[in-house]
C-alpha cells in the first residue's frame, strides 16, 4: 500500500516526501507497544515528531513523519525515559499495547532498515499511520512507568 499522506486530525495532515515510506516498508499485522503520556491513550499520543516539533528542521522528513512503536515491551520501557515528551512530563509514561493492521499504514523495523546503522533498540519500528484520528482507541494501557 502506497501512502502519500498521514491524517492526524481533520486539520492536521502530514504530506510525505517522495519515496516515503521507504520501499522496504511493509503493511502487515503485528502486535506493538507504544510509549504514551495519557491513560487511556489519546489521539495526540500518536503524533510524530513532525507535528510535535514543527519549528525544528529535521534532515530526514520521512523518518519524523512516522511514529515509534516497539515489538518488545522491554524495549519500550527501556527507551521511554530518553524521550523528550516523557522528560517534559516529569518522567511519567504509560505503555500501550495494540495491533498494527495491514490497513493502518506501513511499518519498517530498524533491524531491516539499512539507513539505521546504530539501532536504538532491537525491536524499534517506524510506523507511517495513514489515518491516526482514532488509532488510540485500539490501544490499551498495560504498564505504568516512571511513577
Amino acid at each position: 500500500m502506497r501512502i502519500t499522506e498521514c491524517l492526524f486530525a481533520p486539520d492536521i495532515i502530514v504530506r510525505l516526501p517522495d519515496n516515503c515510506p521507504p520501499q522496504s516498508s511493509e503493511s502487515r499485522e503485528v502486535e506493538v507497544f507504544r510509549v504514551v503520556l495519557n491513560n487511556p491513550p489519546e489521539f495526540n499520543d500518536f503524533h510524530p515528531h513532525s507535528i510535535l516539533y514543527p519549528k525544528i528542521k529535521f534532515r530526514d522528513k520521512c523518518e519524523v513523519s512516522a511514529v515509534s512503536v516497539f515489538l518488545e515491551i522491554q524495549d519500550a520501557i527501556k527507551y521511554a525515559p530518553n524521550m523528550a515528551s516523557v522528560k517534559k512530563n516529569g518522567g511519567k509514561f504509560y505503555i500501550a499495547q495494540g495491533i498494527v493492521t495491514k490497513q493502518s499504514g506501513a511499518i519498517l523495523e530498524d533491524s531491516k532498515n539499512p539507513a539505521k546503522k546504530a539501532l536504538q533498540t532491537k525491536s524499534h519500528v517506524s510506523w507511517w499511520i495513514n489515518d491516526a484520528r482514532s488509532i488510540h482507541e485500539s490501544f490499551k494501557i498495560i504498564d505504568i512507568g516512571g511513577i
